[in-house]
């Protein structure tokens, strides 16, 4: 009998199945399950089309996530707890150098900067190199934060088991 399979009850049930993807041969729990089915992808291999998908589509991605958002608001609201309950948990001194400067901004003893690249005002962003120094701040406009951001990344290895930089301090 092949060992990919077992019999239960005179029905014949997949132990394993080859990823049409990476074509790897993986247990069943390895794959997603669609209206009852097992999918084609195992779940690294979907998660990585899904990913490419997003990158090659972001106007389509954006519009679907906005729409299911506007049809959803109560599952949309609970997930964003839940993503902020962990956030807090895991980054207790970022969030407090966050709030103070917020706190600081809406007092008047801080005044935003324009960005340090364009000199863009608006929406500008305060970036911490050090949260430990919560009043130490960059201030960038929402692309040029994200373009730092992305060379700090490329500076800093990423461990791939807990996809923080390298040398970081582990977040618990």
């Amino acid at each position: 009998m092949n060992p990919d399979l077992f019999v239960v009850s005179n029905q014949t049930v997949l132990q394993t199945r080859q990823c049409r993807t990476c074509r790897l041969n993986k247990p069943i729990d390895q794959f997603y399950r669609t209206r009852g089915f097992v999918d084609c992808c195992c779940k690294p291999c979907k998660s990585a089309l899904g990913k490419t998908w997003r990158e090659q589509n972001p106007e389509q991605y954006r519009a679907g996530k906005d729409a299911w958002i506007k049809n959803n608001p109560e599952k949309a609201r609970a997930s964003k707890g839940r993503v902020m309950k962990v956030y807090r948990q895991r980054y207790p001194e970022k969030l407090k150098a966050h709030w103070a400067v917020k706190s600081a901004i809406r007092s008047g003893q801080l005044v935003a900067q324009p960005c340090e690249d364009c000199g863009s005002s608006v929406r500008i962003h305060a970036h911490h190199d050090d949260y430990s120094e919560p009043f130490q701040i960059r201030w960038f406009c929402p692309k040029h934060h994200r373009a730092y951001h992305t060379s700090l990344l490329k500076l800093k290895p990423i461990n791939p088991e807990t996809g923080e930089p390298l040398g970081a301090e582990p977040s618990t």
